[in-house]
């Protein structure tokens, strides 16, 4: 807020503050990342108390995904296991791919090919989607150049990881938003 910073990428910021702008690039979803074969992949929906019987791998302490998790946990009553907290989403796949535990991350961490090294389910029917923009000072000047790194990143964002999806999969869980789901 000092003014040394031109943009940030970051998650939405607070709607009373008056300070920031905030431009949408995409919304993401919250995903289960399990070991081939996981008794979870087969499983129907997968609730807090299925997720929290594993030992489970997140990201660490102070990111914002993690808060998130750990208030769902702590809402149900529930201490889960976890047994790795990391900041890079790589290794918090590979851990996964050979077994260590069970994954909690975002989907636009994921890549195509992801989806052979190990499971992933969606988890919008537990958690909200959220957003990720460009986060700049209102009132302060942005140069052209900034203004055109912010359109291009828009153009180049925007629906990126909407692939990772099949077309089975989008549908599946359109119903289930549909519908519903348990309390969990």
């Amino acid at each position: 807020r000092s003014g040394e910073i031109d943009l940030a990428f970051c998650s939405s910021p607070p709607p009373d503050d008056a300070t920031l702008e905030f431009k949408e690039l995409f919304k993401y979803n919250i995903v289960l990342m399990a070991p081939p074969g996981h008794e979870l992949l087969n499983s129907g929906p997968v609730g807090l108390e299925d997720i929290a019987s594993f030992p489970l791998i997140l990201p660490a302490p102070e990111s914002q995904l993690r808060q998130r998790v750990e208030q769902a946990f702590k809402n149900h009553g529930l201490n889960p296991d976890v047994v790795l907290a990391l900041d890079d989403m790589e290794s918090m796949k590979r851990y996964v791919e050979i077994g260590l535990g069970i994954g909690v991350g975002s989907d636009f961490t994921l890549h195509s090919e992801d989806h052979n090294r190990f499971g992933v389910l969606r988890l919008d029917h537990l958690f909200p989607s959220s957003v990720i923009g460009v986060c700049t000072l209102r009132g302060k000047f942005a140069g052209q150049a900034v203004r055109n790194f912010i359109e291009m990143m828009s153009d180049q964002i925007r629906g990126f990881h909407a692939e990772l999806w099949s077309k089975e999969e989008n549908e599946a869980m359109f119903r289930l938003s549909q519908v519903g789901s348990r309390d969990y």
